[in-house]
């Protein structure tokens, strides 16, 4: 994925860029930025919200579970609205894909002898307050992931730093 989305983003390296993702997204940011680094040409910055860090493995096994355990772990998250887990049309359009993700997620192995590491951009981690799957010190941990400059904010203490 990260290959494709640095494919994408190629022809517009004259301009500046700045990654965000969350959750699967935040490691996805990470692969991408690593690819940019190594081509010569760094992102501004990387974002990431609500993402362990990358050499901490997943222990989830969620893509391999039925579909109503699917919808109840996106209900969980607090990330969906209701109405929409509720509709089963839309859910149909949608649970494959869902699954996808969760399989890139939680089949993801950190190389770290991979392209950009560390990075050199600067690098920012948002936690929420209710997130039950990212503690604020695994969130602190991706300042081990840039020699540029880190940012961490959390709601959960009103850590920032």
């Amino acid at each position: 994925m990260a290959d494709r989305v640095f494919e994408v983003l190629r022809p517009f390296g004259d301009l500046p860029v700045v990654l965000f993702g969350h959750r699967m997204g935040g490691i996805l940011g990470f692969e991408v930025a690593r690819r940019m680094e190594r081509a010569g040409w760094p992102p501004l910055g990387l974002i990431v919200s609500g993402r362990r860090p990358p050499d901490v493995d997943a222990v989830d096994d969620v893509h391999t579970r039925g579909d109503q355990a699917l919808i109840a772990e996106m209900s969980a998250l607090s990330g969906t609205d209701p109405g929409v887990l509720a509709d089963e049309e839309v859910l149909r359009m949608v649970l494959s894909a869902l699954r996808a993700d969760f399989t890139a997620v939680e089949t993801y192995r950190y190389r770290p002898d991979g392209p950009g590491v560390p990075l050199s951009c600067p690098l920012s981690v948002l936690t929420g307050e209710s997130d039950p799957r990212v503690g604020v010190e695994q969130a602190m941990a991706w300042r081990d992931f840039t020699s540029g400059p880190f940012t961490f904010r959390s709601s959960r203490a009103g850590i920032s730093s």
